[in-house]
Order: structure tokens, then sequence, then C-alpha cells
């Protein structure tokens, strides 16, 4: 599971170049803090994140790893709760209104003209890959969303505010995508696989559940390239 992924600390993650980026110690703290504080949080977030490229990228493994928590409001719920988490043992859960949201976002995506040919059937998805980055010995990882071996694309899904291009251009920045890019591409090459460039897939995660596409050119990966080398 990408829960497993993101727990490994043997390699660098671009997630945890965006840590080191802002300051070490936010890295520490997210990844190698024994007790840290916001613990809670950041795994409901990453169980979401998870469900929902389940959902999109391997539906035939959403069962697998996620169940529907129902909403419970009546004497005996917490018991009721308990006892379905027990039935699920390995799983996590999301809740109902997550799930029919989950649900918008994919019927949207593949609703667009666009990200529905991004999304090749045939094409690999939620694959690690490791590699040494040649240049400062670092160990890396990266686990593409989905390879696109017919158009030659890295595709990652996105979920954003608002997927309107310069909304969501602006974000793509602040979140660093240009950097995913340079890093992703990379280490697909050091792993011998070689991309045209990455498409990022943005759908909003509120009704009607917009989405967009977004590419760099390769003056930005070049940035990209050097900030997460700097980092």
């Amino acid at each position: 599971m990408s829960l497993d992924y993101h727990k490994d600390t043997t390699h660098i993650s671009k997630s945890g170049l965006d840590l080191i980026h802002q300051a070490p110690a936010k890295y520490y703290e997210r990844y190698l803090n024994p007790s840290p504080l916001m613990k809670e949080k950041r795994e409901k977030q990453l169980v979401i994140g998870s469900a929902f490229h389940s959902l999109i990228l391997e539906p035939d493994k959403f069962k697998d790893e996620f169940f529907i928590m129902p909403e419970m409001h009546r004497t005996g719920s917490e018991i009721a709760r308990k006892k379905l988490i027990q039935e699920n043992i390995g799983k996590n859960y999301i809740s109902v209104e997550e799930y029919q949201n989950m649900l918008g976002m994919k019927e949207s995506i593949y609703a667009h003209p666009i990200a529905s040919q991004l999304l090749d059937v045939d094409g690999m998805n939620e694959t690690r890959f490791n590699w040494v980055d040649p240049d400062t010995g670092v160990k890396c990882k990266i686990k593409p969303d989905h390879l696109n071996f017919k158009k030659e694309y890295c595709v990652d899904l996105k979920t954003t505010k608002c997927a309107h291009e310069s909304a969501f251009q602006r974000s793509a920045f602040d979140f660093r995508y240009h950097v995913q890019a340079a890093f992703y591409l990379d280490g697909l090459e050091a792993n011998g696989i070689k991309m045209k460039t990455m498409a990022f897939i943005a759908v909003e995660k509120e009704p009607p559940f917009l989405p967009n596409t977004l590419y760099f050119t390769k003056s930005e990966i070049e940035v990209g390239r050097i900030t997460y080398k700097k980092d």
C-alpha cells in the first residue's frame, strides 16, 4: 500500500524534499519523530489520498484495502463501529460522504476528453522505483500514479480547490509540481524508462468536481531539477 511507501525513510521522496526545502526540522517532525504531534491527522489524510488513487487507478483492489464506514448516530453505534473495524482488520476506512465524493471525481475525470485519454488501461499504476542520485549519492524513491507508455507520459492525479487553469497553475508552483516532474522523470530514466513529460490531472474536491490537466515546459522542469538537487 502507498501508506507503507510514505513510512519508509530509507529513501527520500518528493514530499520529503518539500519538507526539507521548508526546514529540515519539518522533515524530522513528519518522518523521524517517534511521537509526532499531528500523526493522526496526517494518517487520515494519507488514507483518503490512497483511497482516491486506488478507486481511480486500481478499482479491483479497492475493496481489499478499504471499506466504507456507514453513518452511525444511535445508541450502540460505537460498539457497531468497533465491530466493523474488527471485521475488516488490515483495511482502512473512509466515510460514506468521502466515498461518494470520490465517485463523483472519478466520473468527472473519465468524462474529460484529455484526462480520460491520459489514463491508459494498459499502463502501469502505483509502481515504486528506487535509484541513487548521481550528483549527491542520495537514495531516492518515486511511486508514479500512472505510466502511459503509448503516449510516453508520466501521469499524476491531484485534488484541488479550483481546477481553473490560472488557479491550478498558481497552486502547482506553490506545491512544487514542477519539482515533482523533474524528480519523477529523472527517477524513471535512471530505471531505464524514458518519458516525454509529466502530465498532471487535477480534479476539484467538491461538486461539480471539475477536472483539468497541466503540463510544464522544459525550462520549468529544468528549474524543478535544479531545485530538487539543492534540496
